[in-house]
């Protein structure tokens, strides 16, 4: 499974029915089922090669420890423009992001991070580190 992070920060950018801190969060709450991934991303290729049924491993923090949660790919990465996006399309993709329509808007005149690829996916399980164990071995938190 590819391995990334998630642990942006939504502050006054998340959509008002989103009740999570952060995007980790949101997947849990389950007001998150899709990451946007730009060209400038170092995994950009990574994220552009998977298919449906693909999994991949998000951590809640930028150095990859903590909690995880494995998701599943439910559809193959879209592509997306927000510059070429209705008021209609920036809504559906603020449903499955959790950011407002606000902070797609501001995406239009950006000169990066406005095209790349909508990635759609479901959680599957849940992982928190194990603190009786060494190293980075997980047990399992929960199924979602």
């Amino acid at each position: 499974a590819l391995k990334s992070t998630m642990y942006f920060a939504y502050r006054a950018q998340k959509r008002q029915d989103v009740k999570a801190l952060t995007t980790f969060d949101a997947i849990i709450e389950g007001k998150r089922t899709s990451t946007t991934r730009y060209p400038e991303d170092a995994n950009y290729n990574k994220w552009a090669a998977l298919k449906t049924g693909d999994k991949v491993q998000f951590f809640e923090n930028s150095n990859m420890t903590g909690r995880s949660i494995v998701v599943e790919l439910t559809n193959t990465p879209q592509p997306i423009n927000f510059k070429k996006m209705s008021a209609l399309e920036i809504e559906m993709w603020s449903r499955k992001e959790g950011w407002s329509t606000a902070y797609a808007q501001g995406k239009l005149t950006a000169k990066h991070h406005f095209a790349g690829l909508q990635i759609a996916y479901k959680p599957i399980e849940l992982l928190e580190v194990n603190p009786s164990a060494s190293g980075d071995r997980y047990r399992k938190q929960e199924r979602i």
